[in-house]
């Protein structure tokens, strides 16, 4: 199935509902329309995004955890990406930051780089999904992600205090004072 589509705007007679009819057919294959329209623009977008993001030599593992996290949001939501809007990512954020589910900040954070990923690719001119949504759901996708709604990274460690890892200059404190018992322990005889 091809997916990926870059049909600029009035290209070959192809403007407004036309553009979208070219789209679907190089998308579905001429003259087929699948029965559950939305489950199968949902699918083949989320596999245009897994191949957009291969061609960026991202690592397998990268791109289906993204596409897991994607697919999740869909479900708990109950909606597709063109009717999620910022307060349903806030609502479902909220929820999997309090308890009982408690997601670290770091996690969070990944989640809503997933999600802000693949809708700068859905919302992207440059590939068809836009000009479908419009045309099959009367809805055009949005970005729902940006810096006034995103988690800022403003500290270096953001785990346990316990858990976080050395400054150089309390490896070298360290190191200092390993050395120093050895030393004292060789001078003792030991």
């Amino acid at each position: 199935m091809q997916v990926e589509v870059s049909l600029p705007a009035g290209s070959a007679g192809t403007s407004g509902d036309g553009r979208a009819e070219a789209a679907l057919a190089l998308v579905f294959g001429d003259g087929v329309r699948p029965l559950r329209m939305g489950e199968a623009v949902f699918d083949a977008a989320l596999m245009g995004w897994l191949r957009q993001q291969a061609a960026r030599h991202l690592a397998e593992g990268t791109k289906q955890r993204g596409a897991q996290i994607v697919r999740r949001f869909r479900a708990e939501t109950g909606l597709w990406p063109w009717q999620w809007r910022a307060i349903h990512v806030d609502e479902w954020l909220e929820d999997l930051a309090t308890p009982p589910k408690r997601r670290a900040v770091g996690t969070l954070r990944s989640y809503q780089a997933s999600l802000r990923g693949f809708l700068e690719y859905l919302t992207d001119e440059r590939y068809p999904w836009a000009a479908i949504c419009e045309a099959e759901f009367g809805e055009r996708p949005v970005q729902v992600l940006d810096e006034r709604n995103v988690i800022r990274h403003v500290i270096e460690y953001e785990g346990q205090p316990g858990r976080r890892p050395l400054s150089r200059e309390e490896l070298v404190m360290f190191f200092d004072y390993c050395d120093a018992r050895v030393s004292d322990r060789r001078a003792r005889g030991r």
